[in-house]
């Protein structure tokens, strides 16, 4: 009899713990399908109901615009800082020549889908963070003190490269030093914070992450097949 109840326990937590992952398998198809599906639409576009005059007059802007960008990306007289210089103002004329086609209604619910889009790439951001937060305070092994030490200025660190990006009075080369000054500095703060068996494991999760980046490069672009 003990035998039989010992059995069905151990069978009861087999069950448990199988249902718990398929729930978990669940939940995370789901958030992959919602993402997929969200990703694929077209800027809001789709939900405008445009008139097939409007949309031949836009295939045609997209395809002008693109023989615009490839001749820009061709143009070896010009440094990078002017190709994107270009670029960002052939992308600000190809929108205002869109709005040009659109109704007031159509902007309205442009508007609005905009709105939705960049609500759910924020709260994807935080559910990001907050993700790799947790994990990084699982695998070092992060007491708390040194958890909110490393919430706190990771706060403050993307404050100050946010405000970086939105310096209009730097160049894109004295952006690009000062955020790298940034990343230093982050890294010598880590270093006074870590003990030595958890900037071992830092180390060890960069190899792990880099070895990830480039596996999916490959399948990405496979190399092609030797030639026999």
């Amino acid at each position: 009899m003990k035998k039989l109840l010992i059995l069905s326990f151990a069978a009861f937590l087999v069950a448990g713990t199988a249902d718990a992952q398929v729930k978990r398998q669940n939940e995370k198809q789901k958030k992959e399908q919602k993402h997929k599906d969200f990703k694929n639409k077209k800027d809001g576009y789709e939900k405008l109901n445009l008139t097939e005059a409007q949309k031949a007059k836009m295939k045609a802007q997209r395809e002008e615009t693109k023989q615009k960008m490839q001749a820009i990306k061709n143009d070896q007289s010009l440094s990078q800082e002017q190709r994107k210089a270009k670029l960002a103002a052939l992308r600000k004329e190809q929108k205002a020549q869109r709005q040009a086609l659109l109704t007031k209604e159509q902007k309205s619910i442009l508007q609005a889908e905009k709105a939705k889009r960049a609500e759910y790439r924020k709260n994807a951001i935080n559910e990001k963070r907050k993700n790799h937060g947790n994990k990084m305070h699982q695998d070092l092994g992060l007491n708390n003190e040194q958890a909110e030490k490393l919430k706190a200025y990771q706060m403050e660190s993307r404050k100050r490269k946010q405000a970086i990006q939105a310096d209009n009075s730097l160049t894109q080369e004295q952006k690009k030093e000062k955020m790298e000054a940034e990343k230093k500095a982050s890294k010598v703060f880590r270093d006074e914070l870590l003990t030595p068996e958890q900037k071992k494991a830092v180390e060890a999760r960069k190899k792990e992450m880099m070895q990830k980046r480039q596996d999916m490069k490959r399948k990405a672009h496979p190399a092609p097949p030797s030639k026999k």
